[in-house]
């Protein structure tokens, strides 16, 4: 009796859930990370994609684990907490405000707080790898727009 409740109960908030405006979001949202997923296979190069996607995080977590050294109290942390930051900062970056000014900051100086690092330390931190990120997202972003312009008048012509 009481599992045929449970069965009805949990049959009933699922029919419930599934026409929330939230659990079609997500719903929607993981499908789509699925299928990018699934169109790696169809790339010419797939395992070329993958080496160029691990190269990528592996120079971001390289980027804030050197950055520790700039700082005499961060320098007794290791690659591991390097990866730590670089997680935790990606959840500044996707705050919704624009580029994660602020909630970048909060996140990682908290965060490092948490690993024994002084706030003042924890923050001047935040803001040397949020500002070195920020630079190289522009300084390489211009050249790829600059490349992206010069080929395409070198195809026109």
């Amino acid at each position: 009796g009481s599992l045929t409740i449970v069965f009805l109960l949990f049959y009933w908030l699922g029919s419930f859930f599934k026409t929330h405006r939230l659990y079609v979001k997500l719903v929607s949202f993981f499908t789509g990370v699925l299928d990018g997923f699934k169109s790696i296979k169809t790339l010419s190069n797939p395992h070329g994609f993958w080496l160029h996607t691990i190269v990528i995080w592996l120079m971001y977590v390289l980027m804030t684990y050197i950055c520790f050294f700039s700082i005499p109290e961060t320098r007794v942390l290791s690659i591991l907490d390097g990866l730590y930051a670089m997680v935790i900062g990606g959840f500044g970056m996707v705050a919704p405000v624009q580029g994660g000014f602020g909630a970048y900051h909060v996140i990682v100086t908290e965060g490092l707080v948490l690993l024994g690092i002084s706030e003042e330390s924890s923050f001047l931190f935040a803001t040397i790898v949020h500002t070195a990120q920020t630079l190289m997202t522009l300084a390489f972003g211009g050249i790829s727009i600059l490349m992206v312009f010069l080929s395409n008048k070198k195809l026109k012509s």
